[in-house]
């Protein structure tokens, strides 16, 4: 992975949604959370707090469970991101480093609340 390698922090979602916090992903882990299929998509990947990494046309069943995967992803794999833009409809992510072109745009589909990534670098 080209990201750099730094201690994570909390990253700021936008405070008109209910921002997705390291305790929210600590409780939904602990509690045993995985996201499972959706039977809306038969495309639709599992996510298990093991997940490994993303790619595009990966589905979600909601916004939460895509910002869960990327947090334990850069957990993991020990780098820092920023929220360039999160809305109803759109989650974009940066690399914090300039240098890095780590990016991740994600999109919800009309009539769902499923979000598919469109864009990913690592």
């Amino acid at each position: 992975m080209n990201a750099t390698q730094r201690p994570l922090e909390i990253v700021q979602d936008n405070e008109e949604e209910f921002p997705f916090t390291n305790d929210d992903l600590i409780a939904s882990v602990s509690h045993g959370h995985q996201a499972g299929p959706s039977s809306r998509s038969s495309r639709m990947t599992r996510v298990i707090p093991d997940v490994e990494d993303l790619h595009v046309d990966q589905l979600f069943d909601k916004k939460k469970d895509l910002q869960e995967a990327v947090h334990l992803i850069a957990m993991k794999h020990n780098f820092e991101f920023k929220v360039k833009k999160s809305n109803k409809t759109v989650y974009t992510l940066i690399c914090v480093d300039g240098s890095c072109k780590w990016c991740l745009r994600a999109t919800k589909f009309d009539t769902y609340d499923i979000f598919v990534i469109r864009k990913y670098v690592r």
